[in-house]
């Protein structure tokens, strides 16, 4: 998807001008790296994208549709954010929860709100999209796995596999790799470049590092002050223009260092080259076929013919289908265990408040029958025997009223204790399945 900015900038609440005056072309399926220093309006600007910050003047265009002078409609905002993801630098993962439901919170988005508010209820042609997710990123080893026991540059895959998920045509990265080593730093945004090549999608990524800028991106944006005072290609960076960008601090970064990272870019652009050339045509087109089957509920009769992963050779497909669909099943396994065993806690505290309630009926039942009978042998001593018939008749009503209550808490005991044993069936028969 095509990003245009003309003319635009950015005022905050606070009154803090922190872009001004942006004019920049991004062309769809491009990967543009934005460098400069802290505060130079990058994460700025990539918010401006999502509309995360209304902008203040001038127009973006994304896509078809147009944000002018801050005026947002709820409606363009919903379809723009639906084909748009986010890295976060801070990866935003929960830690006590696996990949896999990492990963499918991504797709919450997607649901109806009847499926989202119970906990997400997704079909298998969504789970085979989240498990196809995992594989792009190369955790699939590890879909089962708790995120707290991850790496650091894992935890990052992980959010990147959830920003995916969507089949999004704008990928938005806020310092993905500042956190981590070089080496993991490397092997995320080898993903990214990968799902680039391999998709088409759009990213627009702020880095640090000038050199991992200039081996992965095909433009480098520079800013200063939230302006763009740069718009070339790696090829074109020179020490000069990063002093432009950076002032004084690249005054150690030499035309070497530069020259040696752009022969790593081209390096990795001749790599990229053959994989398109082998691998590319054959993985996109299975990959759109999919998500059209997907968008329309799939047919049983192209599920066994599709391969469910990104850059898989034709020849793998058959044992690539069979290792998603082996970890979808294992992960429908657990997933109901973990509801039956809820749903079994559940029943047994309202058994639990169900005996209470039928104990507190009988005794309070009880109570009041003592307290009639009391009555009625005062008035009988007295001989007041008109109001004994009506204090008896009293008592003949509550004990009636008092059995029909005892009665249905008595039933609701019994169904909820049947349910109770089938639910305690069920957890033992998957516990057996899962012991196979």
């Amino acid at each position: 998807m095509k990003i245009k900015f003309e003319n635009m900038s950015l005022i905050y609440p606070n009154g803090y001008k922190a872009l001004e005056d942006i004019n920049l072309d991004i062309e769809s399926g491009e990967i543009v790296a934005l460098i400069g220093s802290s505060g130079a309006g990058k994460t700025s600007l990539i918010s401006t994208v999502p509309g995360i910050w209304p902008i203040s003047e001038g127009k973006i265009n994304i896509g078809k549709y147009d944000f002018i002078d801050g005026k947002r409609r709820p409606r363009m905002l919903k379809r723009i954010r639906k084909n748009c993801s986010i890295i976060f630098q801070s990866k935003n993962v929960m830690p006590e929860l696996s990949v896999y439901d990492n990963v499918k919170a991504g797709l919450l988005k997607e649901l109806p709100w009847y499926r989202s508010t119970f906990g997400g209820i997704f079909t298998r042609a969504e789970q085979e999209r989240i498990v196809r997710s995992i594989d792009a990123v190369g955790l699939l080893h590890l879909t089962h796995q708790r995120v707290s026991q991850l790496s650091g540059g894992q935890q990052q895959r992980v959010a990147l596999a959830r920003a995916i998920v969507t089949s999004p045509e704008i990928l938005l990265a806020d310092e993905p790799v500042s956190a981590l080593d070089v080496i993991n730093a490397e092997k995320v945004l080898d993903r990214i470049k990968r799902i680039n090549k391999e998709l088409g999608v759009t990213v627009i990524i702020n880095l640090h590092h000038i050199d991992l800028a200039l081996k992965y991106a095909d433009r480098i944006v520079g800013m200063k002050d939230g302006k763009v005072v740069a718009d070339v290609k790696p090829t074109q960076v020179t020490p000069a223009i990063l002093r432009r960008i950076y002032g004084s601090k690249v005054e150690d970064f030499s035309e070497k260092e530069i020259s040696e990272s752009l022969r790593i870019a081209k390096r990795n652009e001749s790599r990229w080259s053959e994989i398109e050339l082998n691998e590319q045509e054959h993985s996109v087109k299975r990959y759109k076929e999919l998500n059209k089957l997907i968008s329309r509920k799939t047919d049983d009769k192209y599920e066994d013919d599709l391969s469910l992963e990104f850059y898989k050779s034709p020849s793998k497909t058959a044992s690539s289908n069979k290792r998603v669909r082996k970890i979808t099943k294992e992960y429908n396994v657990k997933s109901e265990l973990v509801k039956l065993r809820m749903e079994r806690r559940v029943l047994k505290e309202k058994l639990f408040n169900l005996d209470l309630s039928l104990m507190k009926s009988k005794q309070l039942m009880w109570e009041k029958e003592d307290k009639f009978d009391e009555k009625l042998k005062i008035l009988k001593e007295k001989g007041k025997y008109k109001n004994h018939r009506k204090t008896k008749a009293r008592k003949s009503i509550m004990q009636k009223r008092y059995k029909s209550i005892i009665k249905k808490k008595e039933n609701k005991i019994k169904e909820v204790d049947k349910e109770f044993k089938i639910n305690t069936k069920k957890i033992n028969k998957l516990k057996k399945y899962e012991k196979q």
